[in-house]
């Protein structure tokens, strides 16, 4: 369930064209565009299996031509430190594999065209995952969300059964008029949620720009910098940061927004070494880290350097209980420090400050 994808755009059906590509060693290489259309075309046949290697051997432009492959990938998509430009749609509606070393370059417009699903969604490079890993996958990829989408992620829409995104990173320019109640809005996830296992971010980097306007009566949206939310499920980050700007100007209903994850619905949730430098603006709740936690979460060693502006606000969490911040701290990797404006109460003449210490952990 869950597992059938909407097509979310205006898709063309490209045939397979002239080109083709033999395997070498199990590793099929695409020199060119046309390959590439080729590979991704005959996935699923006798020609090129699901559970297939596919491997870039230089940068390839697009030109709007790519499909997107409707069946479940299972395989390794190898960009091998190349980027494919020139997107208008998703790679993959189900991927269920390993990508690694790819960076995508385009621009998606998320108009609905066709599709029956409860929960459209919109990414860059796949619509669902189901266990999958990410690694070194880079997107700046500007995505256009309409008011029929559900969930809208940088780099994936909806994750399922655990998954792993290491190193990945979102700089491209997300869009959103929401029209639905639910819903979420990630940089490089947009929402997760199976029962029991863990989905974790290392060293995922959010340095792109996610604006929302629209909302209707009941709309409760959370929007985060790394994940959007985190529902029945665990989700673990570590040394993430968030360094771009996020602004939520819904119109009706209640925003959840976060410089790394958006809303917290699970237990055990942890969130370590992470930063977040992003602009932050929202309605009614923000977080520099967390826009909103309904569980038992940790927040560890994470510091906030950037500007927030809500109806709620704080500098880890925006709302919520049952969270704690910063059992133990690695000084060798943090030094925690909180920054306060007082330029509002300064005065003309002599001004004094006062600081009060506790009596910390290590007091000798």
């Amino acid at each position: 369930a869950g597992m059938i994808a909407t097509v979310l755009f205006s898709l063309t059906v490209f045939g397979e064209g002239t080109a083709t590509v033999t395997p070498v060693n199990d590793v099929y290489t695409a020199e060119n565009a046309e390959e590439l259309i080729w590979l991704l075309g005959n996935l699923g046949t006798e020609s090129v299996p699901l559970s297939a290697t596919i491997k870039l051997a230089n940068n390839i432009d697009a030109e709007g031509k790519l499909p997107m492959v409707t069946k479940t990938f299972t395989g390794v998509f190898d960009g091998n430190g190349k980027t494919i430009s020139g997107m208008t749609n998703p790679l993959f509606s189900q991927f269920n594999g390993t990508a690694k070393n790819l960076t995508l370059r385009g621009k998606i417009d998320a108009t609905p065209a066709q599709g029956t699903e409860k929960t459209p969604k919109i990414a860059s490079f796949a619509l669902n995952t189901f266990g999958a890993t990410l690694t070194n996958v880079v997107s700046y990829v500007d995505i256009t969300v309409k008011k029929d989408v559900f969930y809208a992620g940088g780099l994936v829409g909806a994750a399922f059964n655990k998954g792993a995104f290491n190193g990945c990173e979102y700089h491209g320019e997300m869009t959103a008029v929401w029209g639905k109640e639910s819903g979420a809005i990630g940089g490089i996830l947009a929402y997760y949620r199976p029962e029991g296992v863990t989905v974790s971010f290392e060293n995922c980097y959010f340095g792109g720009k996610i604006a929302v306007t629209g909302g209707v009566a009941n709309t409760k949206l959370p929007i985060g910098g790394i994940l959007g939310k985190s529902a029945s499920a665990v989700a673990s980050f570590a040394d993430c940061v968030s360094n771009g700007t996020i602004s939520s100007a819904i119109t009706a209903g209640e925003d959840y927004v976060g410089g790394i994850l958006g809303i917290g619905e699970s237990n055990q949730n942890s969130i370590e070494f992470c930063s977040n430098k992003s602009h932050i603006t929202a309605v009614k709740n923000a977080g520099g880290i967390v826009g909103a936690i309904k569980a038992n979460t940790k927040i560890i060693s994470c510091t906030n350097h950037g500007d927030l502006t809500a109806e709620k606000v704080g500098e880890f969490c925006g709302s919520g209980k049952g969270y704690t911040f910063t059992a133990f701290t690695s000084y060798d990797k943090n030094i925690l420090y909180r920054a306060f404006d007082v330029t509002h109460m300064i005065e003309n003449g002599k001004n004094a400050i006062g600081v009060i210490l506790g009596n910390g952990f290590y007091n000798c």
